[in-house]
Parts: C-alpha cells; structure tokens; sequence
C-alpha cells in the first residue's frame, strides 16, 4: 500500500517494510518505530548526517521495546558470503579487499541521481559493498576517502569512482565503482587475500578459494545474493524476539561511510568515521 497511516495505525500489523524512494526512507523509519512497529527498509536508510542522528536517536528510544530496525543489505547472508567468512576465520593479519562493480548507466535526469531524491549511486548502492566488506573483515569502517573521474559526458561523474576504506581490524577495502563498463560483463567481482590465502567471488554464482597449492570452487546454481535469507533472519528475528540480524552499530556505520565517500568525491579529503 502507499498509504502510510493505515499501515501505522493498524495494530494487527507488527512490521513494516519500506520500498519507497530515498528521500522518505528517514522519516518513515522514524515514524514507524514510533508507532511500535519493527521496519525492515531497503537502502539507503537515509541520506544525511541529520536524518542519521535523528534515527539514532529514536531507535535508541524504541529499542528497549525489542524493536528490530533492519536495512536491505543483503550480500552478507548470500552463501558465498559465508563460505569466504568460514574460510578466513582463523586468519591472523588483516584483509586486502577489492570490489569492482560495474553498475551500469542511470540517466542523470533518472532520480537516483538526484541528491535530493535519490542520494546519488554511493549513497544509494554502494552501501551494499561496503557492508559486504565489513561483514567479511568483522569490524566496523574507520576512515574513508574516494575520488572521481575528472569529466564525463552525461555531466554525472560520482557514478565513477574509487572509494577506499579502513576498518577497526586493520583491514583494507576499496569500491571500484564504474557506470561505463561493458554490458556483457558480469556486474560484481570481488576479491579478499590474508595469510597467503585468497578467495575471487564472481557474481554470486562462483566462488574460487586459493590456499598453499590447492584451489577450490563454490558454485550457486542461481545469482543468490542473499535476499531469501535475508528475509528469513529477519522474520525469525521477529517471530522469536531473537537478537538484531544486523548489529545497530554496523548499519549506522556503513550509512555514515558511505555520506562521507559522496562528501569524499566532492572535496578529495579522508574522513574518519
């Protein structure tokens, strides 16, 4: 429905999922967590620093009444994730990480790239692979910075750039984040080295694990980038008052990181989070 009141003054409805555009996720979240409902919000969770403090500050309210507040970061639960977690589980030094992602053209009349609307393609999907990242690695982002190409045609440039961060572990992850790529190129790729081990993710279908001589493959017979499990944790959560799927604490700091990458492009300064 897009009749938010209906929806909030319901009371046989415990949970509410937003699928709106970017600009009224914030205050949807706001005021759903108000009404006791849990709120599951597909990304972004909002689109600036104010929004973020004003949702920090009514969860924090609401979360002694058990409320979930879960955002649509689906590519931790993909198996593939948890294959390449399970498989540096024992490492001693931090990870080397790369995601390149090849997104794709958005017209710049599109509202995605609207700042106002949208949030523009870091704000609004890269949040993704950073939280890809962090899940892997296991510990929160501490800085980040990120640059752009200097022209485009179109007149959007943020939609082409490199974002790279460091996280509470030690480890390294850069974005290669590229709107121009070819169409018939797979759109992720990510790779991961520690202690002589690596692991190469190919579209969430393949997964190559690389240690001393040996080498060893996953495959999905689907692209499963999580979203089935995703939404499985999430109703569990709810259904048994289990613990939050997503610690509050990571969802704030990949929102943040990602604010400061867009705000990164802009000025070319490092932020710490």
């Amino acid at each position: 429905t897009s009749d938010v009141q209906s929806i909030l003054d319901d009371s046989a409805v415990n949970t509410v999922l937003i699928g709106t555009r970017h600009d009224s996720h914030a205050s949807l979240v706001i005021k759903t967590l108000l009404a006791g409902k849990h709120v599951f919000v597909e990304k972004p969770l909002c689109l600036t620093e104010e929004e973020l403090q004003e949702i920090c500050a009514t969860y924090e309210k609401q979360a002694a009444e058990g409320l979930h507040l879960m955002v649509g970061f689906n590519r931790r639960f993909s198996p593939h994730a948890k294959e390449a977690r399970a498989f540096f589980a024992s490492r001693a030094n931090p990870l080397v990480m790369l995601y390149r992602v090849n997104a794709g053209r958005v017209p710049p009349d599109h509202w995605v790239q609207s700042p106002d609307v949208g949030g523009g393609r870091i704000v609004g999907e890269v949040c993704h692979f950073v939280d890809y990242m962090q899940a892997l690695c296991g510990a929160l982002p501490t800085s980040v910075c990120a640059m752009r190409i200097g022209r485009h045609s179109s007149g959007i440039t943020d939609d082409q750039c490199s974002i790279t961060l460091t996280f509470g572990d030690g480890s390294l992850g850069t974005v290669i984040y590229t709107a121009e790529g070819n169409s018939g190129l797979p759109k992720e790729r990510f790779e991961a080295h520690a202690d002589g081990r690596s692991v190469v993710m190919d579209d969430f279908m393949q997964s190559s694990f690389f240690e001393d001589s040996r080498q060893r493959t996953f495959k999905t017979s689907t692209r499963n980038k999580g979203f089935a499990d995703e939404m499985a944790a999430f109703v569990q959560a709810v259904e048994k008052a289990g613990p939050a799927v997503i610690p509050f604490e990571e969802i704030i700091a990949v929102t943040r990181a990602c604010l400061l990458a867009a705000k990164s492009v802009q000025s070319g300064a490092v932020y710490s989070l």
